[in-house]
This record gives C-alpha cells, structure tokens and sequence, in this order.
C-alpha cells in the first residue's frame, strides 16, 4: 500500500413490495462508486469520488411495460486526519 490509491465499490439493491400490504413493486438499483486517496507525508488524506447509480421501478398493478428509470451521478472531496485520540474529518459533494 502506497501513499496513494484507487478504489471501486459495487453499488446493487432489489427491493419486493408484497401485493398483500401496498399495490406492489419491485425495485431495482445497481451502480458504482471509485475514489482516488492520497495520503499526506504528515498525516491524513485527501480524497476525490465519482458515483454513478440507476434505479429502476416495475409497479405490478401498472400496464404492460410501464415503469419509473432515474439516474444519479455525484462527485465529492474529502480530507482526514488522526492526530493522538482526536479524528478529524471534512467533506463534500455535488450531485
């Protein structure tokens, strides 16, 4: 491991909504989120991220074919550190 690095997460759901509670659906989701971190040569790290998801939602009592599509996209930057017993961390994003 080097003082910097680069990393990819899978993002997936399916959610099933019973007919005998609510009107039905299912939904799905599936996506990814990469970063890329440096780390500093006094300490903590600065980060940069890129996510990407797409959902999707099938109602079981809607007419053939009908169905809700979304997509996301979000971008951050972070920065943290240790330092003795204190963590520090600072965030953001747009999206």
């Amino acid at each position: 491991y080097g003082p910097d690095s680069v990393w990819v997460q899978e993002i997936t759901s399916l959610t099933r909504r019973d007919t005998s509670q609510t009107l039905g659906s299912d939904t799905q989701a599936f996506g990814f989120v990469a970063g890329y971190e440096a780390m500093g040569d006094a300490g903590g790290a600065l980060g940069l991220t890129l996510a990407y998801t797409s959902v999707e939602e099938h109602d079981t009592v809607a007419k053939v074919g009908e169905q809700a599509t979304a997509s996301f996209v979000q971008t951050g930057a972070y920065w943290r550190r240790s330092v003795g017993g204190w963590r520090v961390n600072a965030g953001g994003g747009l999206g």
